[in-house]
């Protein structure tokens, strides 16, 4: 009997540990527990299978959304953050730490990424004003007020509303001040009052917040280049931005980002020996900075001084032959903007015969081939470069070109806007699709798209014709020959 009755409890054991391993809330809570130290090894993609397994069991599952949120701002995923973020919110209860923390994470992410839409900046003010509520003196409430008043000031002066602007400044000020009293020294809160304090013309008072951050982190870019931009911009003391500049050297001997900086400073200022003595300076560091003729001959690209650019590059390539071909396609972009392809295809073919599978090479070799007439080729070509490469916005915007003297309309048409979409201020596709949209009468798209090139570049002489052409093509001649005059009258 005694027997009987011990399988008895032993059953009963093993069926309660089987029916606990089912119930749905032991279960969701062993995946979050165990996203959770994938979580702490640094493991996020684990992590979030973890977590995702706990919302499978339970879809109201708080927790497992705060956690998938922090793993989604760990990864940069900021879409998926805001998403996981507002579950949070919405599931964890208000006297959990977790949900205020998730409501302050996601207003953060809509003063950084909402671009002043009014349904976000409303969620914001909610948010800190619970804060608030909660606790008069909380740090964060004050803070975010402090952005969200910040923000508005910014719209209010874009909309040429200056008085509004001006009193949401105050405003923004008075809570930062606040928010500096609660909790001193935070480095986001000073760089935000300095920010306003400039906005607002008092320099002394943001020049003192920017070299406190510099006293307390030596190695925080943005205090020296705001500071340095304040300095030269709005104050018109380009000894004092100089100044700037090199104590960011000084404190920061391996960072040699601040370099070029310094060498544009004296570069504007026309102090060319300075100029080049700075350069020289970058290049003595090649050792240590594996990019250092490449940023010299960048630089001098960027001024317009093609030819000492080729002369950096080459110089480069001479010192370092493992990056050869990085070096060969700068040399390959001076010399296609000075209008020398013949040259810039005898290197391209060079890159080629050195590494017959290099996808940039190869997308431009099928360029000199669609320049030629031999269109088939070239369309095989680039299609294979794409497929390597689909996120090579310049291949896409060739692959366009291709299938447009094709006669392929439609498919150009979406290689236009799939360079366009990879690379939003790329304008040569955007002339190329406006010259389609024109060329089948979609005046009114031409127009839209000549317009947004000209918000880029509104110099552009190739979006303005395309826009007097839309417009005449709406048989609005007058706008057109009006258009062209105001132009024509800009460059005299």
């Amino acid at each position: 009997m005694r027997s009987i009755r011990l399988i008895a409890v032993v059953l009963a054991v093993l069926v309660g540990l089987a029916s606990c391993s089912r119930d749905p809330s032991v279960v969701k809570k062993r995946y979050l527990e165990s996203g959770n130290k994938y979580f702490d090894k640094g493991r996020y993609k684990e992590a979030s299978i973890q977590y995702r397994n706990a919302l499978k069991r339970d879809q109201k599952y708080g927790p497992a959304y705060y956690k998938l949120a922090m793993v989604s701002l760990k990864t940069g995923d900021v879409n998926g953050a805001v998403s996981a973020l507002r579950r949070a919110v919405e599931l964890l209860h208000d006297d959990q730490p977790d949900h205020w923390d998730a409501a302050v994470r996601l207003s953060e992410l809509y003063l950084a990424f909402g671009k002043g839409e009014k349904t976000f900046l409303d969620d914001v003010e909610k948010y800190a004003t619970e804060l608030l509520k909660r606790d008069a003196n909380s740090y964060d409430g004050h803070r975010l007020i402090g952005d969200l008043k910040f923000t508005k000031a910014s719209e209010a002066f874009k909309d040429k509303h200056p008085d509004e602007g001006e009193a949401f400044l105050k405003e923004a000020t008075a809570e930062y001040r606040r928010a500096d009293s609660i909790k001193p020294g935070q480095q986001g809160v000073l760089m935000q009052l300095a920010r306003a304090l400039a906005a607002d013309g008092d320099y002394t008072g943001a020049e003192a917040l920017y070299r406190s951050v510099i006293a307390q982190d030596k190695t925080y870019q943005y205090a020296y280049t705001e500071l340095y931009r304040m300095l030269l911009v709005f104050q018109k003391k380009p000894a004092e931005a100089e100044q700037v500049l090199k104590l960011a050297i000084a404190n920061n001997p391996k960072q040699f980002g601040y370099l070029p900086v310094l060498a544009r400073h004296y570069g504007a200022l026309g102090r060319r020996d300075d100029m080049v003595a700075v350069l020289n300076e970058i290049k003595s560091h090649a050792k240590e900075y594996a990019q250092a003729y490449l940023t010299v001959g960048d630089f001098y690209f960027v001024m317009g001084d093609g030819d000492s650019a080729i002369k950096e590059y080459r110089e480069g390539i001479a010192k370092d032959s493992k990056q050869k071909a990085t070096y060969q396609k700068h040399v390959i972009e001076v010399l296609m903007l000075q209008g020398k392809r013949s040259e810039a295809a005898e290197i391209n073919s060079e890159i080629l015969k050195d590494n017959p599978n290099d996808n940039d090479a190869r997308g431009l070799s099928a360029t000199f081939l669609l320049d030629k007439g031999d269109i088939a080729k070239a369309l095989a070509e680039l299609q294979a470069v794409v497929t390597r490469a689909p996120q090579n916005p310049v291949s896409h915007f060739n692959l366009g070109r291709a299938h447009y003297a094709r006669g392929e309309i439609e498919q150009a048409r979406q290689q236009f806007l799939k360079a366009i979409e990879l690379k939003p201020d790329y304008i040569l596709p955007r002339i190329d699709l406006a010259r389609l949209q024109v060329a089948h009468g979609e005046f009114d798209a031409a127009l839209k798209t000549s317009e947004q090139i000209l918000n880029i570049d509104k110099n552009n002489g190739a979006a303005a014709l395309i826009q007097s052409a839309a417009l005449m093509g709406m048989k609005k001649f007058g706008e057109s020959r009006a258009m062209l005059e105001g132009r024509s009258e800009e460059h005299t």
